[in-house]
């Protein structure tokens, strides 16, 4: 029962670091639902009070933009809460932002942004 507890006290912390990390990146409410693959019903209700669990899709979109936040502030520490939303000439964004990218709302799009982003730390 604890362990069951303290995974969920886990969920609900990642849960809202993911929500503060889009909100200094600057994404829309619209984004984030997209990003995070929620109803803006449920994404308003979370912001308030974040569930205990969420879906495997939902953690693994929890897993993918902590995993993007800790490459920016390794690869950008002066500019990695601006860089999502800054244009990106790299063949993986085609001119876009990052963010418009993350905000299509596939999972495969999120694993390519943090791939060309592993390839930088190497």
């Amino acid at each position: 029962m604890n362990r069951d507890r303290s995974q969920n006290q886990d969920m609900q912390a990642a849960l809202r670091n993911v929500l503060r990390i889009l909100d200094d990146w600057g994404a829309t409410s619209d984004e984030v639902c997209r990003i995070l693959s929620v109803a803006r019903e449920d994404f308003d209700n979370w912001r308030v009070c974040p569930p205990q669990t969420v879906g495997s899709d939902v953690v693994e979109r929890i897993v993918l933009i902590e995993s993007i936040s800790n490459r920016l502030n390794v690869l950008f520490p002066l500019n990695h809460a601006r860089w999502p939303k800054l244009p990106n000439d790299a063949p993986v964004f085609g001119g876009v932002a990052p963010m418009s990218v993350l905000a299509t709302g596939h999972v495969a799009d999120m694993r390519r942004v943090e791939r060309w982003l592993a390839g930088w730390m190497h």
